[in-house]
């Protein structure tokens, strides 16, 4: 439950972000990408990972393909034309889910957010 709703407010923060760029005429996009899962020394001390490595060699994602959504990300052309504020996964975009166009949590989220980091 912490993951997603870290990831939930991940992507509320970046849209947030995004529309207040966008009303400053910014020439700044905003995104949230997803590498996947990807097969680092993240997992180093995970002990079903280590003995399960052979089969996560098949299931995660090397370092090189992680980075291709992030890439992607900055430097699509069809994404640099857009409104920024999606959601980049396997390199494709998506619009953020309905909860995530909530203003006035978007805005609560970034007072507590400037508030933690100053």
């Amino acid at each position: 439950m912490g993951y997603m709703a870290s990831k939930f407010l991940q992507t509320l923060t970046s849209v947030a972000l995004n529309a207040k760029l966008r009303d400053g005429d910014a020439k700044v996009l905003v995104f949230t990408v997803h590498p996947g899962i990807v097969q680092t020394e993240l997992y180093q001390h995970v002990w079903w990972f280590n003995a399960l490595r052979v089969v996560t060699r098949f299931l995660f994602k090397s370092p090189a393909q992680g980075a291709d959504s992030i890439a992607y990300a900055s430097l699509s052309p069809e994404l640099e034309s857009g409104d920024g504020g999606l959601f980049i996964a396997n390199s494709r975009s998506h619009p953020p889910k309905q909860d995530i166009n909530n203003a006035k949590l978007q805005e609560a989220v970034l007072k507590i957010t400037n508030r933690l980091v100053g």
